[in-house]
């Protein structure tokens, strides 16, 4: 039987409540297989991040696109990179790896994942 080894493990976030604890598991699964992290967040339609019910996650306050009313990809993205970065420092790990992608989530996710273990 041959052994798989993973040098890195992919957690795609969301805003929602529910990523602290996706983070924090796949986290501690990555260090369990000395495996590097890789956080992403994908940028989906606008219309998603529209949202006034919204509850802050690991030090992350809010979305400027919405503070300012504005719904273009430049904030987003920003917004986005702004996430992570507080997921990052929520872990606690410097070396943790971020990146915001653009289009449908399953879509980045797997291209995400082919970028990271090619076939």
């Amino acid at each position: 039987m041959k052994n798989i080894i993973f040098k890195k493990v992919l957690i795609a976030l969301d805003y929602n409540p529910t990523a602290q604890k996706v983070a924090e598991v796949g986290y501690s699964i990555a260090n369990a297989l000395g495996a590097d992290c890789l956080l992403v967040h994908i940028l989906s339609t606008p219309i998603i991040y529209t949202s006034v019910n919204y509850d802050p996650i690991m030090g992350f306050s809010g979305f400027e696109a919405l503070e300012n009313y504005q719904l273009n990809a430049e904030l987003l993205s920003k917004s986005a990179n702004k996430y992570l970065d507080k997921v990052k420092k929520h872990l606690g790990d410097s070396n943790v790896e971020t990146i915001v992608k653009d289009g449908e989530f399953d879509d980045q996710i797997m291209e995400t994942s082919f970028i990271i273990m090619p076939i």
